[in-house]
């Protein structure tokens, strides 16, 4: 009886733990678009979609095998719809059921915080590295970029979005000393790199 009251309180500290250590990003919904309209999250993250203006619906179209689908409206009567991220690695892709043929269109990629040998370790230099103030990535190519710095421990401390730029200069002085993830996503491929803070 006291070992099944010890599991089922261990049980529950790694549920507060794993809620505790989840991010939540915000997707506003207006116009014709999604902003950003790509993420990447880990198992457990909350994507919430907001409403801004316009009549939409977050709807999903492929996703990894076994991934739960969804589909809401998101307009002036429900401003928003919160989807957490499962376990199940990969691709999520949603669409504007009305809209997605202007390209109302948008992906959140759910991946293990842990996990960097199966993400191209290429397409992007960084530095210095170490860094203590700044850092800069040189990327090799142009488009839509997200840019995401994640502690050790796989929480997200800085995202930012770039368009069309081969040149990021991040400012990391807030940044406690320590080693860090640091993933840009740009025209659907993920790329990582580790950066050390002193």
């Amino acid at each position: 009886m006291i070992m099944k009251k010890t599991l089922l309180l261990l049980a529950a500290a790694c549920c507060l733990f794993v809620q505790a250590m989840a991010t939540t990003y915000t997707v506003t919904v207006a116009d014709f678009s999604f902003s950003p309209s790509t993420l990447t999250v880990h198992p457990g993250d909350v994507i919430t979609w907001t409403w801004s203006s316009g009549s939409h619906t977050t709807t999903s179209t492929t996703l990894p095998t076994g991934a739960p689908t969804w589909d809401q409206a998101i307009n002036a009567t429900n401003t928003s719809y919160s989807y957490t991220a499962p376990s199940i690695l990969g691709t999520y892709n949603y669409k504007c059921t009305p809209h997605a043929g202007m390209g109302m269109v948008g992906s959140f990629t759910v991946v293990s915080p842990t996990e960097v040998s199966s993400v191209q370790q290429a397409m992007f230099s960084m530095y210095p590295n170490p860094a203590t103030t700044s850092v800069r990535l040189q990327l090799n190519g142009t488009g839509e970029t997200s840019v995401f710095i994640a502690d050790m421990s796989g929480r997200t401390v800085m995202h930012r979005q770039y368009t069309d730029a081969t040149a990021i200069d991040i400012d990391t002085h807030q940044l406690t000393p320590g080693i860090y993830t640091v993933t840009t996503i740009q025209n659907g491929s993920v790329y990582r790199k580790e950066l050390s803070i002193r």
